[in-house]
């Protein structure tokens, strides 16, 4: 995409999540938040100072990086905090939701913020900037339906303000553990911005100011003509002899904010909608053809993908602009047919980085520049093709990156901060930050809060598979009934596979699993196979039929009553793996009474009628009439 994005404001870093406008306040208050915004931006409670690459083993560590992860961090020691009380107090359900849920969502964030951090030895702060309590001052004081305004007003501007801040640091970080942090955060922010935006009551003064463009085109007034605009599948590629001319001047008066479906339409909004158009028209001829012509098989495979993603990129903005009535250019500009003929003129390996530099620079640039466009655009079609954009220009970042062609020169240029915390050297100590939130017993997740029962199940199905694998294999070579091997060596193959289904659920959910059986499973292990002949078949199904019939209930209630949805799902196959081994070991018939749990103990239950009188009878459900009494 565009090589420079020249225009936008040169984005700061105003406080991660901290963001802060006047216009949200009233006269000197709203001056002196603005003011205490500024200094929490330019003042890091650690000891740093504005030095510059660290070197690391994931590649070095820049100041924007460092101070990326201190202003995460203090995102959610004032967002999980607000979110959490707007989740008791806001008067209106949807604002209860959406800020709960994002309150919960922060406590992932900070979970990976401090796993990152430690990695690369950075120092985080353990309470909010001077800035971020006086927001969680402002909205507590509020009551009714001016605390929900109130509290999506202020998070709102804080997640506009840091998501061209997240973007910028993944488009310019030469540190790889960076780069997909960065990616990370910016998906939890995005989100964020649509669950805000989701309460209703995200208006033009919650969203920080559009960037300044230095022009963008005028709207075709309904009633005239709108130019079609070919795909870029449609136009011939510049050949390697000529690119032909430039992009011709589209018209502009300078208007400001259109009227238009979806909402107001600002310039920077258009000059998105251009920018993008024009990326298609150079890296869409670029990508075909170091298809054709690259030296290296990768170079071929992604840049040809690129190439090919362009199409699809460019059929979205033409629609988009087509239903906004923004005129479209159809020819690339002066720089980039620049960039054409002078890859076109490359060969060999300098043809490969040639083409891998000039796209990297061009998609560093835009992307942040997609970024500030959907933290600030007043109009829904422009906020959903920015999300549309963004991931496709990310997804190019990543394509390219994996050429392993992308240096330092093919990187925009390091964002500058006022500080950044130091990186504590190896072998001092790193100090213990504790979680922005302490929860005993349930722990939020992006999949749903994650209760101690929930975290017990997948223990117990881990422990299942550690003792029950080995007694399986064990009874598949040394039982003396055929049914036994068969049976309960298709146990051991069966719990295989729940192993590493639950293994997968407790690395998504971090949940920490055993290495080896418990005390007692040892036990039955060494029992077992101390046994010979049909004593040996009896011991191991007695065995494994109580333990599972232990389980199968535990699983059960876990089902019924977890909030989180991929406990709900694991539960669910758990449940269906018990229940078949249940059958498997019925079916080599030694389950006798002492191989099954007691039954449960109810209070009252109907005795059976007696042989020799007739059995009662029940009308069907449905033609039960209930009656009001």
């Amino acid at each position: 995409m565009a090589a420079a994005v020249s225009g936008f404001a040169v984005l700061q870093f105003a406080g991660a999540c901290a963001a802060v406008d006047s216009r949200g306040s009233s006269g000197a208050e709203g001056m002196r938040l603005l003011a205490v915004a500024a200094k929490a931006a330019g003042t890091s409670t650690q000891s740093g100072t504005r030095s510059g690459f660290v070197e690391t083993k994931w590649g070095p560590l820049s100041a924007a990086d460092r101070d990326l992860l201190v202003k995460v961090r203090q995102a959610g020691l004032w967002e999980i905090p607000v979110g959490r009380e707007a989740a008791e107090r806001a008067v209106r359900a949807k604002t209860k939701e959406m800020l709960g849920g994002m309150a919960d969502q922060h406590v992932v964030l900070d979970r990976d913020v401090r796993r990152v951090a430690a990695r690369l030895r950075v120092p985080l702060p353990d309470v909010p900037s001077e800035a971020q309590q006086g927001f969680m001052a402002e909205i507590s004081s509020k009551s009714g339906l001016d605390y929900d305004r109130t509290a999506v007003l202020r998070l709102r501007l804080a997640h506009g303000g840091v998501f061209p801040a997240i973007a910028q640091v993944r488009a310019t970080t030469r540190n790889t553990l960076m780069r997909d942090f960065a990616e990370r955060a910016a998906t939890f922010v995005n989100r964020h911005m649509d669950m805000l935006e989701a309460t209703g009551l995200v208006t033009a003064d919650a969203l920080p100011e559009a960037p300044e463009v230095e022009s963008a085109p005028d709207v075709i007034a309904r009633g005239q003509r709108l130019p079609r605009v070919p795909s870029v599948a449609d136009l011939p590629a510049p050949d390697g002899t000529g690119p032909g001319s430039e992009s011709e001047p589209l018209p502009s008066t300078g208007q400001g904010l259109v009227e238009a479906p979806g909402g107001p339409l600002s310039p920077a909004d258009r000059d998105l909608l251009v920018r993008a158009r024009q990326a298609g028209l150079w890296e869409n001829p670029v990508g075909i053809r170091a298809s054709r012509q690259a030296a290296r098989d990768k170079i071929r495979n992604h840049l040809g993908e690129i190439g090919r993603q362009h199409i699809a990129l460019d059929t979205d903005v033409r629609r988009v602009a087509a239903r906004l009535r923004v005129p479209l250019p159809d020819k690339p500009t002066r720089q980039q047919l620049g960039f054409i003929a002078e890859i076109f003129g490359q060969r060999g390996e300098s043809f490969d980085r040639t083409a891998v530099k000039r796209l990297r620079v061009a998609h560093g640039g835009v992307f942040p520049a997609i970024a500030q466009v959907r933290a600030t655009t007043q109009n829904k079609h422009v906020r959903d093709f920015a999300e549309r954009a963004a991931k496709f220009v990310n997804d190019h970042m990543d394509f390219l990156e994996g050429t392993g062609l992308v240096t330092e020169d093919a990187l925009p240029p390091v964002p500058e901060v006022q500080s950044a915390p130091d990186v504590i050297p190896a072998g001092e100590n790193l100090p213990s930050v504790p979680p922005a939130v302490n929860v005993i017993g349930v722990f939020p997740t992006e999949f749903g809060p994650l209760s101690a029962a929930d975290r017990d199940l997948l223990v117990k199905v881990r422990q299942a598979g550690l003792w029950e694998i080995p007694v399986g294999r064990e009874a598949a070579r040394r039982a003396a009934r055929a049914k036994t091997r068969e049976m309960l060596g298709e146990m051991a193959r069966q719990h295989e596979q729940l192993d590493a289904d639950v293994t997968s659920v407790a690395a998504r959910l971090r949940v920490p699993l055993p290495d080896e059986p418990s005390a007692l499973q040892q036990g039955f292990i060494k029992e077992i196979f101390g046994k010979r002949g049909v004593s040996f078949d009896k011991t191991a199904v007695k065995r494994l039929r109580l333990a599972h019939g232990g389980v199968f209930p535990a699983i059960a209630q876990v089902r019924a009553t977890t909030r989180n949805t991929l406990i709900r799902d694991f539960s669910e196959r758990a449940a269906k793996f018990v229940n078949d081994h249940m059958d498997m070991l019925e079916a080599t018939g030694l389950v006798t009474a002492s191989a099954i749990p007691p039954a449960p103990v109810v209070n009252s239950a109907p005795a059976p009628v007696p042989s020799g009188r007739p059995a009662p009878s029940a009308p069907p459900a449905t033609s039960v009439i209930s009656t009001n009494g």
